[in-house]
């Protein structure tokens, strides 16, 4: 703990001791991560990562959810690649879904396209629908 003593009134306050690093307090509580470091080492970074966890079945079966979802909502149609259009590839992102206990709930996987890998002539072919709602 670290003492100081206030001039003006003569009284001592306690608070913790802190550290200061640039713009960062180190100790006081800023610097706790949003995610628990739990929850990092059990979420896969990659496909070959979840296969070879413990929780293998939960994610493949989430995977499994995640495709079928798409498959039932109509989200996209098979078509014939033309010979001059290499497509992107996906892949599949993992999140683990906890209650308000901090217990997992839900295995979590997206599929997700490869964005990063897009080429800079394909930027203004990119076609992303959305919707907007009028009054």
């Amino acid at each position: 703990m670290k003492h100081s003593r206030n001039s003006s009134s003569g009284t001592t306050s306690t608070s913790p001791s802190r550290k200061r690093i640039g713009r960062k307090t180190i100790g006081s509580g800023q610097d706790k991560p949003s995610t628990p470091l739990l929850a990092l080492k059990l979420e896969p970074k990659s496909q070959a990562e979840a296969r070879k966890s413990p929780q293998a079945a939960k994610w493949k079966q989430a995977e499994h959810v995640e495709l079928k979802t798409i498959w039932d909502m109509g989200t996209f149609q098979v078509v014939d690649r033309p010979s001059h259009v290499i497509p992107l590839p996906s892949r599949f992102t993992y999140r683990l879904k906890r209650d308000s206990h901090g217990n997992i709930a839900k295995y979590k996987a997206r599929l997700v396209a490869r964005g990063d890998l897009q080429t800079a002539d394909e930027y203004s072919t990119t076609y992303a629908p959305t919707s907007r709602f009028t009054a």
